[in-house]
């Protein structure tokens, strides 16, 4: 998978290469820890700690069971999911038109205030919303 906007502003840490691909692949098809831990790039152990906190958030949902394997994607109704998506299409549009854009126009203030949570800092709003 190549490097997507949002690894490359939040870098690559196992929480952005999760939702990365939990984001870009959205709504196509659900993924056991395993297949998130192979197209993530990041340890089965890593992606079942992390699944684990985004459900307690509600940004994922388990869909169905595969044999033993537990299927899961992101939920698209969740307002934290909704935010994040959102952001997710604002940096892309900032980095293909190469200015500047208000929030406003691609995502709620009130859904973006959900995952900002006071912050200043993008990066540091996303780490706590998984602690």
């Amino acid at each position: 998978m190549n490097e997507t906007v949002f690894v490359q502003v939040f870098g690559k840490s196992p929480i952005i290469k999760l939702l990365d691909f939990l984001i870009v692949e959205r709504g196509l098809f659900d993924y056991s820890i395993s297949e998130l831990s192979e197209n993530a790039n990041i340890s089965w152990v890593t992606v079942d700690k992390l699944i684990k906190d985004f459900i307690k958030i509600g940004t994922v949902k388990r869909t169905r069971k595969v044999g033993t394997a537990d299927m899961y994607m992101l939920d698209e109704e969740n307002p934290i999911a909704q935010a994040l998506i959102g952001m997710y299409n604002i940096l892309s549009k900032i980095m293909i038109e190469g200015g500047n854009i208000k929030v406003e126009t691609l995502v709620s203030k009130n859904a973006m205030a959900l995952v900002m949570n006071g912050k200043e800092d993008v990066k540091e709003a996303l780490k706590e919303l998984c602690v």
